[in-house]
């Protein structure tokens, strides 16, 4: 691969890039990234510089200088979001992603990043975090299911006239892991059933930082705001026992990492199969 149309300073780019990629922690989107630049696998640092140059090129004012740093990832992470590439991770950015050397799944890399971005519901089905629905078209028949609230005074639930995919109050756990695992490059998920992921990837006894944890309590009051059906799902990020911290959507009604404990027992632990 060539540039004949600028000056480009290969090795400053390889060397910036390798930075961000830390930094920015876009290491974690590179299957999307590679789709919206055009890339295969087995990519060089050299070849993805000038694919990151080329893509800036064509959108000024952006500088064309083949660093993917702050001002160049805010726009292509907007391209990146409704990617499904399954293009590997070449073997310079896994040496130098910090996710990898610090032995941090991606997946938690990309929950954390939602959580430091402060998502959070907003009141009344009027008013919608475009951030959690964009995790709940994930599972795009959700767009074909009448969302639904109690009336008043009959506690009967009636359609409120909107979908489950355009409000936010739509139970989302299983729709932010699913959003996070596709960021991440791994498999869809079955469904926005929390209950379904016990039959995600590969089932594990001994849960380690990034494992899928589907946990149980009886619905009722102390499960508003995490889930109406009494089971949640969410990464698995410390903890034994029926006492785990859990890395998830719909906590609270945001995207947080909060303990599970006391009538919350764990159903189950799960893996992505590796490869898929």
């Amino acid at each position: 691969m060539t540039v004949l149309w600028l000056p480009l300073n290969i090795s400053m780019a390889v060397q910036a890039n390798r930075r961000y990629a830390e930094e920015l922690l876009w290491s974690v989107s590179f299957p999307q990234i590679s789709q919206v630049l055009g890339l295969d696998d087995g990519v060089t640092e050299a070849e993805f510089a000038i694919g990151v140059a080329r893509w800036q090129k064509a959108r000024p004012p952006l500088t064309p200088d083949g660093v993917l740093g702050p001002r160049t990832w805010v726009r292509l992470e907007l391209e990146t979001r409704f990617s499904t590439a399954k293009v590997r991770w070449p073997t310079w950015l896994s040496r130098s992603a910090k996710t990898e050397s610090l032995g941090v799944p991606p997946w938690v890399a990309v929950a954390r990043k939602e959580v430091a971005r402060g998502v959070r519901e907003e009141k009344g089905i009027g008013a919608n975090n475009p951030r959690i629905l964009e995790y709940i078209t994930t599972f795009g028949y959700l767009g074909d299911i009448d969302h639904k609230v109690k009336e008043k005074k009959t506690g009967k639930k009636v359609a409120s006239g909107k979908k489950m995919s355009d409000v936010d109050e739509t139970p989302w756990c299983a729709c932010f892991v699913n959003w996070c695992l596709i960021k991440a490059g791994q498999p869809r998920g079955p469904s926005a059933r929390a209950k379904d992921w016990l039959d995600y990837g590969t089932k594990i006894t001994t849960p380690r930082l990034g494992a899928i944890a589907v946990v149980y309590h009886t619905p009722g009051a102390s499960t508003a705001g995490t889930t109406s059906s009494g089971f949640h799902v969410a990464f698995y990020t410390g903890g034994a026992g029926n006492s785990i911290t859990l890395l998830g959507g719909n906590q609270g009604d945001a995207a947080s990492e909060k303990t599970y404990k006391g009538y919350w027992t764990v159903q189950g632990y799960t893996w992505p199969k590796p490869g898929k």
